[in-house]
């Protein structure tokens, strides 16, 4: 006796998302290697994800560096509320003084108030003259956690997403951010491809 089987019928296993990688042309990355280059043991405060590449440019140039992946750090503490405390106890204590603050995407992911603190916590630690670059997007869809960005060059970035656009931009106009960062003033704007806006702060 011969028995049947079901035939069954399996759907083969669905690819991972394809995460972009790009390069990115930038006008503000000169300004930032110019502190680097000029300003004797310039102080950088990189607020993403380190990379070799970019540890490797730093310290060519002599830079006082001080890493904090503040998204990640900060994002958890979240779920247990929101404040000004919490947030600060995210950023990183350093005696410096910073010339440079690479801020890339994070002002993405944050909410006006926390861009608030950001700034006020910023100011205490900054030199006469310090920058700020920051890359935020306009419109459309961008991926859960802050993407990677590594210097190419003194002109071009090597962008890399964290995941696939899955939430909405928050879309922060000029205006928004600059009542935010009270005391900030924004030195140059570049609409990049990608639906984003790379802004040079500096204190006012």
């Amino acid at each position: 006796m011969r028995l049947a089987l079901p035939w069954r019928s399996e759907s083969p296993p669905s690819l991972p998302p394809e995460v972009a990688r790009y390069q990115q042309a930038s006008l503000a990355l000169e300004h930032v290697v110019q502190c680097l280059t000029e300003k004797p043991r310039c102080g950088v405060l990189d607020l993403g994800s380190p990379t070799a590449a970019n540890l490797e440019l730093y310290s060519r140039h002599r830079a006082t560096i001080t890493f904090a992946d503040l998204h990640r750090f900060y994002a958890p503490t979240r779920v247990r509320g929101t404040s000004s405390r919490r947030f600060n106890e995210s950023l990183p204590s350093t005696p410096m003084q910073v010339d440079v603050i690479l801020a890339w995407d994070l002002l993405d992911y944050l909410s006006l108030e926390e861009i608030a603190w950001l700034g006020q916590s910023l100011t205490h630690h900054c030199a006469p003259g310090a920058i700020m670059l920051a890359l935020v997007s306009c419109q459309g869809l961008i991926p859960e956690t802050p993407s990677f960005y590594t210097f190419l060059d003194d002109k071009t970035l090597l962008v890399e997403e964290s995941g696939p656009p899955v939430r909405p931009s928050p879309a922060l106009s000029e205006h928004a951010l600059l009542g935010s960062l009270h005391d900030m003033t924004v030195k140059s704007r570049f609409q990049l491809r990608r639906a984003t806006v790379e802004y040079l702060f500096g204190w006012a």
